[in-house]
């Protein structure tokens, strides 16, 4: 529990204005990327995936991974 290599976010930004959400998913990442541990985020959110390093879009109950059509723009 206190080392996992996975972690679950759910709409971490769903009540929060534009400036505070996107601190929250800076803080997401940037800890993730410390602790060498992966992390999904699950969001209506379409501002989060300028943060990502994939992004995948459930469109029609398919699942559209658009992760080659550009790249991450904080990938290190």
């Amino acid at each position: 529990m206190n080392g996992p290599a996975l972690v679950l976010f759910d709409e971490p930004t769903s009540a929060l204005d534009s400036k505070l959400g996107d601190q929250v998913v800076q803080l997401i990442r940037s800890e993730m990327k410390a602790r060498g541990t992966a992390a999904i985020i699950v969001t209506h959110d379409e501002r989060i995936t300028q943060y990502a390093d994939r992004t995948v879009h459930i469109t029609d109950g398919r699942l559209d991974d658009t992760s080659d059509q550009r790249p991450s723009a904080l990938t290190t």
